[in-house]
Parts: structure tokens; C-alpha cells; sequence
């Protein structure tokens, strides 16, 4: 429960007396799940400004958005990348390539037709995961 008594905010603070103590750093708020404080998942608001959100263990971090708002990293605008998001198209321009014999053949520098250069992929601009911009 919380208060607002003129310029000082009221907090109620429920202790399970069969948990384990846990050490709280001065002006930092815990919020914990149904359980043992040890074994669920906790959100931390520490007073640096810091937030760290912290799973059970093997349970996942799921951040959803109402109505298909975005999920925004570290404010950016960009959407992020999956695994099997395609990528744009590219080629590889014709070059050369030394070839090293050895003593008493015919080593020498010859034209080259297939693909030896090389490229940077980009992800497609369809591709990125819709929701999540870093």
C-alpha cells in the first residue's frame, strides 16, 4: 500500500518472516514474486537510477507491449535483427589471386572469374523484429 501524506510518501512493507533476509542496498525498492525471494523473479530500482529485472532461473524476461507499441533499447530507432531474417542481395567483382608452386614450376599471377572479393550483408529493410528497436 501507498500514501501520499503532504509532501511524504507512505509505503507498506509485507515481510515473509520464512524467507531469507536479503540485503537491500539504502534507497533501493525489491519487488518480488509469489514465493521464496531466493527462487522467484525480482525487479530491482536501485537508487543509482539503475532497473534490473531478473528471471527465476531457465524462465524467461518477457516485455510486452499493449496495442503493438514498440520495445525500445537504449533509445534507438533502428529495428533489431533476427537469426533468420534475410538479408539484401550482393555480388563479388572479379580479381586475381597469386599461385605459389613449388621450386621448377610455373607459379605466376593469373585472372581470377569467380567470386574472391568481398562483401558486408546488411538485413533486409523487411526484415528486423517489428517491435524492438536498439
Amino acid at each position: 500500500m501507498c500514501d501520499r501524506r503532504g509532501d511524504e510518501i507512505v509505503a507498506l512493507v509485507i515481510i515473509d518472516k520464512g524467507a531469507a533476509a536479503q540485503s537491500v542496498e539504502a534507497g533501493e525498492t525489491r519487488l518480488y514474486g509469489v514465493g521464496s525471494s531466493n527462487s522467484t523473479a525480482v525487479i530491482r530500482l536501485r537508487a543509482n537510477g539503475d532497473v534490473e529485472i531478473t528471471a527465476k532461473s531457465a524462465q524467461a524476461i518477457r516485455l510486452t507491449t499493449a496495442g503493438g507499441g514498440d520495445i525500445v533499447l537504449n533509445g534507438g530507432t533502428l529495428k533489431v535483427a533476427r537469426v533468420s531474417d534475410a538479408t539484401t542481395g550482393h555480388s563479388h567483382a572479379p580479381g586475381s589471386m597469386v599461385v605459389v608452386v613449388p621450386p621448377g614450376g610455373a607459379g605466376g599471377t593469373y585472372p581470377v572469374t569467380g567470386a574472391t572479393a568481398t562483401a558486408t550483408d546488411t538485413i533486409a529493410s523487411g526484415g528486423g523484429a517489428t517491435n524492438v528497436k536498439a
